[in-house]
């Protein structure tokens, strides 16, 4: 899979949240969440327990169906999720956090989904697979019409926005990428922001903490590496950045977010 993706989330279990924007979106049974590439979010996975303080996102896999009962039981939350490319253009779509109901046809799909990550190790056959491109396909229908607006954008934007992400490791200021469009630098700033909503700067430093979380998800590479090819200059500014971002630490994010 490359950079930057899609995210489908499904909660059997209720409490874990996500917040895009200052509003709190929570996942539970009845809903299906879908995240477009380029979204900066946080989860807020918040006990079900009141009296309970302290706050855990450490995971693992489950492995068998009696384990979502267990959640229910103990407070913490099952999670199943797919990450997916479209590819150019559809990765440069409208960011958000987009809820969509949770119909029979999709509840069959997710249970097959679920059943085959449960029985099926390590491996997803091919049935499962098949399942999965018409879940992906399915809920794409579903999203609302604006998602697709900035399709409409500027080319020589989505072509900067498509380079940034093709090259993280390089200088990418803004007059290196105003060049590259053949424009001079403040009309580039400019026009970038007309067609996105944000600054040029602020898209090279979600794309860099994307593509870090991405390969958090899907590599064993040290932080120390993973900044390298995110195009920081050292640790310390990743760590910084990411916090500011997310809110915790890559080390925490590592070892707590992603799956074991």
């Amino acid at each position: 899979m490359a950079f930057p993706f899609w995210r489908i989330y499904h909660n059997r279990t209720k409490g874990a949240r996500i917040i895009f924007d200052g509003i709190e979106t929570e996942l539970t049974e009845d809903k299906i969440i879908v995240i477009p590439p380029n979204t900066s979010y946080s989860n807020n996975l918040i006990t079900k327990d009141a009296r309970i303080k302290t706050e855990s996102i450490e995971g693992e896999m489950v492995k068998d169906i009696n384990d979502i009962a267990h959640c229910i039981n103990n407070g913490s939350f099952d999670h199943l999720f797919v990450h997916f490319n479209l590819g150019m253009p559809y990765d440069y779509v409208k960011p958000g956090v987009y809820v969509i109901d949770n119909n029979a046809y999709f509840a069959d799909l997710l249970e097959r989904i679920e059943m085959n990550c449960i029985h099926g190790g390590d491996t997803i056959d091919f049935r499962a697979s098949m399942n999965i491109h018409i879940l992906i396909l399915s809920v794409l229908t579903e999203m609302p019409g604006e998602l697709w607006m900035r399709l409409d954008m500027d080319k020589r934007i989505l072509s900067c926005q498509q380079y940034v992400q093709n090259n993280l490791q390089t200088d990418l200021s803004n007059s290196m990428l105003a060049s590259l469009a053949f424009i001079a630098t403040n009309s580039f700033s400019r026009l970038f922001r007309e067609n996105t909503g944000e600054s040029v700067q602020q898209f090279v430093m979600k794309s860099r903490i994307e593509n870090a979380r991405l390969l958090m998800h899907h590599s064993d590479k040290s932080i120390d590496l993973i900044a390298s090819e995110c195009g920081f200059c050292s640790r310390h500014h990743f760590s910084k950045a990411f916090k500011k971002t997310l809110g915790m630490s890559p080390g925490y994010y590592k070892q707590n977010v992603t799956l074991k």
